[in-house]
């Protein structure tokens, strides 16, 4: 039993100093978390995207990775991320954030930090793969030509 509690000691230690450490430009993992495969840079931002279904969601859902390159704040606004579903049928439809509260509000990401957050999509629910166009992502992601990142829908 007294090792057990060490374990749980150990990972209550460890845990919030890693949540605490700065990102690290090009690293793609904010303290013990990975970002996922699909994955790019654009200017001060690292973006990673995941799509899956939610038991809680009606419609696909969207984790958006961001984490911030530079030692400035850049603005983030995910309001603003536009988005695609390829249906099984082959079609690609735009579809709209699902934001019945308007959470999704223009905020700073501090210089060297990171963060992650869950978008529930009004998408159909036969959606296979999910596109975010990232120009509208921020001023910090908009340099250069016209980028898109597209995740499968985990468990379509």
């Amino acid at each position: 039993m007294p090792r057990l509690r060490l374990l749980a000691s150990i990972a209550l230690l460890v845990m919030p100093l890693a949540a605490c450490a700065p990102y690290r430009a090009g690293s793609f993992q904010t303290g013990l978390t990975r970002f996922p495969e699909q994955r790019t840079s654009r200017g001060c931002l690292d973006i990673g995207l995941a799509a899956a279904y939610d038991s809680e969601a009606e419609g696909p859902v969207l984790d958006v990775y961001l984490g911030n390159r530079c030692d400035e704040s850049v603005w983030v606004d995910l309001s603003a991320l536009q988005v695609n579903a390829q249906l099984s049928t082959g079609e690609r439809i735009f579809v709209g954030l699902y934001d019945p509260r308007a959470e999704l509000q223009p905020a700073l990401l501090g210089g060297r930090e990171s963060v992650m957050e869950r978008i529930e999509l009004e998408a159909p629910t036969d959606s296979v793969v999910l596109c975010a166009y990232l120009d509208a992502l921020s001023a910090a992601a908009s340099a250069g030509p016209e980028q898109v990142l597209c995740a499968e829908v985990a468990g379509a």
